[in-house]
């Protein structure tokens, strides 16, 4: 933030002095005159930070330039005092500063001194008031703790006061920020101008047009959220609330820019408008404050639906076996491929092969779960428990009567040629069902 600073300046002295005079002092070795400080001129330069309630602020830092007049004095290593007291936008400032131990001061030489961050105001706030300054000499004898300071003799101790009279008329134009939004880029897996149904990310990119620059809260708000179902995301991840902090280190300058994410959903396909503003509210003071929106209309397209293949693309006899051990668990008994129903069940338990989307029934997937809780004892978690519950739902497989008890429905062992009265057929120990599922020959010992 710059400001627009009517400076007034005046030296104050306590008696009228019409030259700069040199009085000397002899001692028995050394003739010499006594210096004159003065303070030669003031200013103060101004600082946006973020407080640490969140709100801008603006610091002030006097500066204080100052000599030794008399060039014909010694140099002086003495530390120096500078006091300064104000009262600026209803409050007192004031503050001590000292030249370092050790300094040379040569008579004729310009230095400087600051008092940093000596007041602290909201940024935007008129700022004006009278600032006191004072060499040698203390501004605040009547706050406690102040005694007078006269640590140097000088030639002249009635021109160490100087006053500063300062006021701030607002921000002119050169100095007001002109914040924007730049741009809003969807990102599905790279940017996209028309995005399918499915996750994206939205980017909302801010910057400030103006060549002063802003720190402080900044607010923001679009219609993502509530219309899209997408919430900001701040770097570490998580979710936060749609407001911008330029700080010190990043002030938003015309060069600058910031950036917003939000992640999200587009649910449904059709043509939406996405909006955005920034400095919500109007409480930042702009240059321009009629371009802080931006809509951008966009047409979300639906991504093709894939209906997974009855068929898989390639066969793998163990995957395939996994899934008849699976099926005789289900439907005790061994499935028959050759029949259409246990053959779905069997490959889609293999495959884990969805159920098109158009087919999908809610009220038999409902039924197959609780099937499945009844024969494993436990609700299903993994790919191949819910393979199994679609296999249940949807294949039409049944279990069917098995009058031996050995694996094998009646009608399959009448194709198998076995005994649908003799568990074991072949008389070799092992059940004819179990021979079949393993891959044996049932008739054979």
């Amino acid at each position: 933030m710059f400001f627009l600073i009517a400076v007034a300046v005046s030296v104050c002295a306590l008696s009228p002095k019409t030259s700069v005079h040199a009085e000397t002092i002899t001692t028995a070795t050394t003739t010499y005159s006594l210096p004159d400080f003065k303070i030669t001129n003031a200013s103060f330069s101004t600082e946006n930070i973020l407080a640490s309630n969140g709100l801008p602020m603006t610091n002030i830092t006097l500066s204080v330039f100052f000599k030794n007049i008399v060039t014909s004095s010694d140099v002086t290593s003495t530390p120096i005092k500078i006091s300064a007291n104000g009262i600026a936008a209803g409050k007192l400032y004031g503050g001590l500063v000292e030249t370092d131990a050790g300094t040379i001061i040569t008579p004729d030489k310009e230095y400087q001194k600051n008092f940093s961050n000596i007041a602290s105001f909201p940024t935007g706030q008129l700022f004006d008031g009278n600032f006191i300054f004072g060499i040698d000499k203390e501004v605040r004898d009547y706050l406690p703790g102040y005694n007078s300071i006269n640590n140097i003799k000088e030639s002249n101790e009635d021109n160490n006061i100087f006053t500063l009279v300062v006021t701030t008329n607002g921000l002119s134009s050169s100095s007001k920020p002109d914040l924007y939004v730049k741009d809003i880029i969807i990102e599905q897996g790279g940017e996209v101008t028309n995005p399918k149904i499915g996750k994206a990310t939205i980017k909302i990119i801010y910057s400030n047009l103006s060549s002063a620059q802003y720190v402080g809260q900044i607010q923001t708000h679009n219609n993502f959220l509530d219309a899209k179902n997408f919430l900001k995301i701040d770097n570490l991840g998580n979710v936060s609330q749609p407001v911008l902090f330029p700080d010190q280190a990043h002030p938003l300058f015309g060069a600058n820019t910031f950036v917003e994410y939000y992640t999200g959903t587009f649910l449904k396909a059709g043509t939406t408008s996405l909006e955005t503003e920034v400095d919500f509210g109007n409480n930042i003071s702009e240059v321009n404050e009629t371009n802080n929106k931006l809509a951008k209309v966009i047409t979300v397209v639906a991504a093709p639906v894939v209906v997974a293949s009855t068929t898989p693309t390639k066969k793998n006899s163990k995957t395939e076996q996994v899934g008849k051990e699976r099926f005789f668990i289900i439907y005790k008994r061994v499935p028959d491929m050759s029949d259409a129903k246990d053959n779905k069940a069997v490959m889609t338990i293999a495959y884990n092969q969805p159920q098109p989307k158009t087919k999908i029934n809610s009220k038999a997937e409902t039924g197959a779960i609780a099937k499945f809780k009844i024969i494993h004892k436990h609700k299903p978690t993994t790919t191949l428990d819910w393979s199994e519950v679609r296999a249940l739902a949807y294949s039409g497989a049944l279990i069917k009567k098995d009058s031996d008890n050995d694996g094998l429905d009646d009608a399959y062992e009448k194709k198998l040629g076995t005994n649908p009265k003799i568990a074991d057929t072949d008389g070799d120990g092992h059940n004819d069902g179990v021979e079949v599922l393993k891959g044996y020959d049932p008739l054979k010992k």
